[in-house]
């Protein structure tokens, strides 16, 4: 406990201070003396209050109350801390007040001239300054320009945001952010003001400094030179605002206006590369259901999925909110339809299968699912369709599925898990099964993932001599670590032949303090996970025949056996 006697009230609990003012009020307070240097005692309604300070700083207290044994605090200690605070304070001798001379700057800093400048002089250097610099001039209308009382505020901000602009367009009409700042700069200004203009419920004014933004420097967005994405963060930013206003419920008018202007800006064909198309088009998904505009909005959507070719990034977005939109309406029909119009789709199928498997549709999910793995040309989409309909069949126990499509994910990711899928359900069909895998792997191009799925299959099937073969060709001993402590006990010869012909292979053309570790390492496990006696064995091996290696020594020395 150390808080200051002088902000009491922050650092006690509610009622603890409501009871001691109510002590304090009605006289409760007895006897408020100081025992010893900074240790205070009084009586309060009966009860004794100890109070240790350093002299400004509650350091402890203690009341012989029920209820400080209990709350480590009470109403008695609150109102002894409130009269003691009070006490000190009246006991205080008021300090003489001085007059404060004029400050005498001692560096040159801004604030010190401001303090000296006569208003005058600084606004006509402020209007000199800008006629001189331009960045200065964009910055001052940026940061003031909403102050004004001005009749058309957008076309002011337009203006602003064209001189803004010219600043950073080049002769081949690119944008080049990095040798002139302005632009990002005004940007960032009327989007801070905006959020300001929320916080301050002036909504009328964000969505007039809103929609300038987006109208002015969304089509330049797209001329940006080279990767820099810090204009295109700004105008996701303006969107991300732009939605937070029509969470405070603007006025319909208002509302309308912003619906108008989104639906204009997203016929632009400059907004299809850029992406903010489809930022225009889940903004009006937003708002059509609340303006009673969804029909609308599904006959906008139509017209402008015919627009868009098979490869554009936005149609399945499209397809996407079209489907929400007619969830939304509960018309079944015409969502029937609507799949069934795009199951040509596979990305668009992906999203709706999912949406079916979480509302606990099997049956449907699974028939999409495979109406869209029929058309996938897409790896990645391809095998989450793969997954989920192996997830479908390993629920229902469809054994035939399962092979199928866990052959088809094994091979395709080399993840162990599925192997043992198959091993499960393959039964007496498992050897044959592991064979053709293996073949396939086989004419997979080299990888660490394939040599770890071919390693796990004759795991899988018991074929450790040819699991002993295969790592010993690899001579790896990360293969040697995964399986050799998992080597059959009626097989550890074999398993120590393999141990000692890797591992004298690595160190054979391996020095330096790591190999040694990782050797250390692998015998620890050994003997953990192994058979009995086999680390023994090959630790006694090991300091006999490298006895001469000072690193490996230090390491095999630590093992514990």
């Amino acid at each position: 406990m150390n808080f200051p006697l002088k902000y009491l009230e922050n650092h006690l609990a509610e009622p603890w201070l409501l009871d001691g003012e109510e002590m304090l009020e009605s006289g409760a307070v007895e006897n408020l003396a100081e025992v010893e240097r900074h240790l205070w005692m009084a009586r309060v309604s009966g009860c004794e209050v100890e109070i240790q300070i350093s002299p400004s700083r509650v350091q402890a207290y203690t009341c012989d109350c029920a209820r400080y044994k209990k709350e480590k605090g009470c109403g008695h200690i609150a109102a002894a801390l409130l009269a003691l605070r009070s006490k000190l304070q009246n006991e205080k001798p008021p300090k003489p007040a001085k007059e404060k001379p004029a400050p005498i700057p001692q560096k040159l800093t801004i604030p010190g001239l401001l303090h000296h400048i006569s208003p005058d002089e600084l606004a006509e250097f402020v209007r000199d300054y800008a006629r001189q610099n331009r960045a200065f001039s964009l910055a001052l209308k940026a940061r003031f320009t909403a102050s004004l009382p001005l009749s058309d505020k957008r076309r002011q901000y337009h203006e602003l945001l064209d001189a803004a602009i010219a600043t950073v367009r080049n002769k081949n009409d690119q944008v080049n952010l990095r040798s002139g700042q302005q632009l990002l700069q005004v940007t960032r200004e009327l989007l801070h003001q905006t959020s300001e203009s929320l916080d301050q419920g002036a909504l009328d004014e964000a969505s007039i400094l809103l929609i300038s933004i987006l109208e002015k420097i969304g089509p330049v967005s797209r001329k940006v030179t080279g990767k820099d994405k810090r204009l295109h963060e700004e105008l996701t930013r303006a969107f991300s605002l732009l939605d937070q206003l029509l969470q405070l419920k603007p006025a319909p008018a208002l509302q309308q206006g912003i619906w108008d202007f989104a639906l204009a800006e997203s016929r632009k064909f400059i907004f299809r590369k850029s992406g903010f198309q489809l930022s225009y088009f889940r903004l009006l998904a937003r708002m059509a259901p609340e303006l009673g505009k969804t029909e609308e909005l599904l006959v906008f959507f139509e017209e402008q999925q015919k627009l868009l070719e098979a490869s554009d990034p936005n149609l399945t977005p499209l397809l996407i909110l079209t489907h929400q939109l007619l969830g939304k309406i509960g018309d079944t029909t015409r969502v029937q339809i609507h799949l069934l119009d795009h199951l040509d789709e596979p990305a668009f199928i992906l999203h709706v299968v999912e949406e079916e498997l979480a509302s606990g549709h099997w049956k449907k999910a699974r028939f999409l699912a495979e109406k869209g793995l029929e058309t996938s040309s897409d790896p990645k989409q391809s095998g989450k369709l793969e997954e989920h309909l192996l997830q479908l069949a390993l629920r229902e126990k469809d054994r035939e599925a399962i092979l199928h499509l866990a052959s088809a994910r094994f091979l395709a990711t080399k993840e162990t898990h599925y192997a043992a899928h198959l091993k499960a359900f393959a039964g007496n069909a498992w050897p044959e099964l592991a064979n053709d895998l293996l073949a396939k792997l086989e004419q997979q191009t080299w990888s660490i993932a394939k040599r770890d799925a071919i390693a796990q299959l004759l795991f899988l099937d018991q074929r450790f001599d040819e699991l002993f073969q295969y790592i010993s060709r690899l001579q790896s001993l990360d293969l040697l670590g995964a399986y050799g402590p998992n080597w059959p006990a009626e097989q550890a010869e074999q398993a120590g032949l393999l141990y000692t012909e890797v591992i004298k292979s690595y160190l054979g053309n391996h020095l330096g303090r790591k190999p040694s570790q990782r050797v250390r390492e692998l015998l620890e496990r050994l003997h953990e996970e192994g058979p009995a006696g086999l680390a023994e064995s090959l630790l006694a091996q090991f300091k006999n025949e490298f006895s001469g290696r000072q690193s490996l020594m230090d390491e095999l020395e630590e093992i514990r056996i």
